[in-house]
């Protein structure tokens, strides 16, 4: 019965976290293991990353035992791109392979980008298990007495090494392997940062000055015609733009996450409800219809409101968001 019982756990957890889309809080998760890598390329693109303001997480504790703790595993949930940093030594840490199958979960499961980096090390002795990189992991194997993760470990690695990703062999010097990966992260940020924002907010003042005016034509009374029409083509090469974006973005990682998803809609939503209510005003301007309560007054209201709702800025706490140490207990 207890044993039941704990199997019926074990499959809510499983469905709680395969249907529960975690919140972004990261940029970029740094994953790397032993000194060295942290003296020389970690350390250097860590601090690379902060001048370029993307925020991430790297922990700086190097004394690892075997198990993760939750706060870990909820910052490489909570990352857009995971950056794994391979070197020879990482085949001898029950951690890092245990942190690489949570990556490989978060990609599965949440789409999140992942770029390996093979520092000093042969990205097919990672794929295959071979050379020093495989002694290393022969080892780590024969030290194991529960053999039950090495199938999940071995997967993880080959995944890992077929993707795209960064071989320090190919560059002369470290700084420039560093410029390369900084390049590719931004251009892979580029869909989910707060960019997409500017498109919501260009349209929502769009339509409240266009309102505006138009209340002014009313109050001086003055034909809108033409101007509503003028109004109207631009909102419809809006709307064009605004479905173009959406999908576009339907293709990236940012639009696994619901906040991101229900922004794409709400864009969407007001760019047709915009262009709808234009035709309206335009119809009504052509057949001259009007009333005591001005029929500008209320759209007007509306896109004031929409302008407001676009700009209105969730507030986050930066403390410690820059630069994260994780002690494991």
């Amino acid at each position: 019965m207890r044993r039941t019982s704990h199997h019926l756990q074990q499959l809510m957890a499983s469905f709680s976290s395969s249907s529960i889309t975690p919140k972004l809080e990261y940029d970029v998760f740094l994953s790397f293991h032993d000194e060295e890598t942290r003296r020389n390329i970690a350390s250097h693109l860590y601090e690379a990353l902060c001048q370029k303001k993307i925020v991430t997480f790297i922990d700086d504790s190097l004394h690892r035992g075997e198990e993760i703790c939750p706060s870990f595993l909820k910052a490489i949930e909570g990352s857009k791109i995971s950056v794994i940093i391979f070197s020879n030594w990482c085949a001898s840490s029950i951690w890092c392979f245990r942190e690489l199958d949570k990556i490989v979960e978060c990609k599965r499961e949440y789409d999140q980008i992942v770029i390996p980096v093979f520092y000093k090390v042969d990205p097919s002795d990672v794929k295959y298990q071979t050379g020093h990189f495989g002694e290393i992991f022969f080892l780590l194997e024969k030290s194991l007495i529960d053999h039950s993760e090495l199938y999940r470990w071995r997967t993880a690695l080959t995944m890992a090494a077929n993707l795209p990703g960064f071989d320090s062999r190919n560059w002369r010097n470290d700084a420039q392997l560093i410029k390369e990966i900084i390049e590719d992260i931004m251009k892979r940020l580029q869909y989910t940062s707060p960019k997409y924002k500017l498109g919501w907010r260009h349209l929502s003042v769009f339509f409240l000055v266009v309102e505006a005016i138009s209340v002014v034509l009313d109050v001086y009374g003055k034909s809108k015609k033409n101007f509503l029409l003028a109004a109207f083509v631009l909102s419809a090469f809006g709307f064009i733009i605004t479905i173009y974006a959406f999908i576009r973005k339907r293709n990236t990682a940012a639009y696994k996450q619901r906040a991101e998803r229900e922004l794409a809609w709400v864009e969407v939503a007001f760019s047709m409800l915009e262009l709808v209510t234009l035709f309206i005003q335009y119809i009504l301007a052509v057949a001259r219809a009007k009333d005591s309560y001005s029929p500008s007054l209320f759209p007007l209201v509306f896109a004031l409101l929409a302008v407001v709702f676009a700009f209105k800025e969730k507030k986050i706490n930066n403390h410690d968001q820059i630069s994260h140490s994780q002690v494991p207990i």
